[in-house]
């Protein structure tokens, strides 16, 4: 429901995927700050050439997307501010997004219809608007976007799919293990299971203050050779080692990797420009707002 109904895809699976990789080839060749499409651009020009078992195949990370421009665009609805113009009117994503969104009303009233349509497709999001009310946007944040990703591993058949997502629920997982360290909180940290890594195992470090058990865990899963665990450079190790592990499996010119490869390169070119723009600096990129 979050996805727009893919059209008949234009283009047979063989041919989409070469000209997924011509244009992969051009991102790299004119690198990141060259005018490559952004993750909303690659998309829309992705949607109406990406049908039947393409489509069916990468659809589970295509919700996490989705359900990640649905939180931009709900923070700023609960905050009393617009929401971004064209943030929800994209041709993949449902049309009805925009309409629940930018209707009148006050905050309960949107996350109450939000709640209403989402919930037959998404068992998760039932309950979403009492636990808005008694504990506000950050838990109605915490259910969406780790409903998104357990059912989205559910949902997952192609290998390289249910890799992202389960590498997806890991990067949360020991975030989340380190923002606890960083804010001295008391209160242990919400885990999801489906990762590689075990809910258990990253609990007992937490309680126990073991670094080193989170800190091999982080090296293990971004493949680095020593981990950072200051929250920021440890998310952009990560996602470090998510950009690798992609890059390896679009190599199968014929699979669904050079889908998911091509995507995380545009997600990731765009977001270390405008951190070069920010910052006017080249330290520090790969830092990628995710679910």
């Amino acid at each position: 429901m979050l996805l727009a109904p893919p059209p008949p895809a234009d283009l047979p699976a063989e041919a989409l995927l070469a000209r997924l990789r011509a244009r992969r080839a051009a991102l790299a060749l004119h690198g990141a700050d060259n005018g490559g499409p952004t993750p909303e651009a690659a998309m829309a020009w992705l949607h109406p050439r990406l049908g039947g078992a393409l489509h069916a195949g990468v659809a589970p990370y295509l919700e996490i997307e989705a359900m990640h421009c649905l939180l931009l665009a709900l923070r700023h609805r609960l905050a009393g501010t617009s929401v971004p113009p064209g943030l929800l009117r994209q041709p993949w994503l449902a049309a009805k997004l925009s309409v629940l969104l930018e209707q009148p009303g006050e905050a309960r009233a949107v996350v109450a219809r939000l709640e209403a349509w989402l919930s037959p497709a998404y068992p998760f999001v039932a309950g979403l608007t009492a636990g808005y009310l008694d504990q506000g946007p950050g838990r109605l944040e915490q259910q969406l976007a780790g409903g998104i990703l357990g059912q989205s591993l559910g949902r997952a058949c192609v290998p390289v799919v249910a890799m992202t997502v389960r590498f997806l629920i890991d990067l949360r997982n020991l975030l989340a293990v380190l923002r606890h360290w960083r804010w001295h909180l008391r209160v242990a940290p919400g885990l999801l299971a489906g990762g590689e890594l075990a809910p258990a195992i990253l609990t007992r470090a937490w309680a126990a203050g073991d670094a080193a058990t989170i800190g091999r865990l982080t090296t293990q899963l971004a493949g680095a050779d020593r981990a950072d665990l200051e929250p920021r450079a440890a998310e952009r190790q990560l996602l470090g080692g998510l950009t690798r592990r992609l890059r390896r499996a679009g190599r199968d010119p014929l699979g669904s990797g050079v889908i998911l490869d091509y995507l995380w390169r545009c997600k990731v070119a765009t977001c270390n420009r405008t951190l070069r723009q920010a910052a006017g600096e080249e330290d520090g990129l790969l830092a990628v707002a995710l679910l």
